[in-house]
């Protein structure tokens, strides 16, 4: 199972929310273009003119493309959890946020989105910005955590997936997750086996936006319609899977 960057920024989105930053786009590669900073993303940068481009569970290996970020004047900041190549570090970006550059990280465990959400958690405390007791940004962290099958005897993820699941059964998209595929409550097994195949569909459909859109709508209206679009696309994405097997 693979969240690729579609939990944390949602979860990102909603730290810039809070702030009240508005010029702000998010973009979810497509996997036909491939992992991480591409050619493509390079492209709609560049034609976007961006100041700052932020990544999330991704960035780590792509040292080459961050510099043509940096040579069209943008600044580029890096957050990731993924093993460094060499040990080396992308030297181009202006700051790089990756617990694997640490020798004895006490948070190397930390799932891409939770590294995300460490940033997005301290900005809110760099501004002043006050968040709830029992946190309502750990929800799609608790998701990545469990979807990205991190290591969950490491009390830090224990803590994150605790604590979310509890705020993800209270939550509007918890309670129509729910509704939709027919849970009493939303587990940790819940969450590999119905709720990331929702989320993982998109991109194999082509569709990654579709992932980002579900997680991200705070209405009942839009999320039952967001999520109803998805479990149609993970429909014909096994009807697609039992063709290509039986082909084979």
């Amino acid at each position: 199972m693979n969240i690729k960057g579609c939990t944390s920024a949602a979860t990102f989105k909603k730290v810039i929310d809070k702030i009240g930053y508005t010029n702000v786009e998010v973009l979810i590669n497509e996997r036909m273009y491939g992992n991480g900073i591409n050619k493509h993303t390079i492209e709609y940068v560049k034609a976007n003119k961006y100041d700052l481009v932020i990544t999330f569970d991704h960035g780590t290996s792509n040292n080459s493309f961050i510099g043509e970020m940096r040579e069209l004047g943008m600044d580029v900041i890096i957050t990731d959890h993924h093993t460094l190549k060499d040990n080396t570090p992308p030297n181009n970006a202006n700051v790089f946020i990756n617990p694997q550059q640490e020798e004895d990280s006490y948070f190397k465990c930390l799932s891409g989105c939770a590294v995300g959400y460490m940033l997005g958690y301290y900005l809110l405390i760099s501004k002043n910005i006050a968040i709830e007791h029992d946190n309502e940004l750990l929800d799609l962290v608790a998701v990545s955590t469990i979807g990205d099958m991190m290591d969950l005897s490491d009390p830090v993820n224990r803590g994150i997936t605790k604590v979310g699941l509890q705020r993800l059964n209270q939550s509007i998209l918890g309670v129509r997750l729910m509704i939709h595929l027919k849970m009493k409550y939303i587990k940790s097994r819940d969450i590999s086996f119905l709720v990331v195949p929702l989320i993982n569909c998109c991109s194999r459909m082509g569709d990654s936006h579709a992932a980002y859109r579900m997680l991200i709508v705070s209405d009942i209206d839009h999320i039952d319609n967001e999520i109803e679009q998805n479990i149609g696309m993970n429909t014909a994405r096994k009807l697609n899977q039992t063709k290509a097997l039986t082909r084979a």
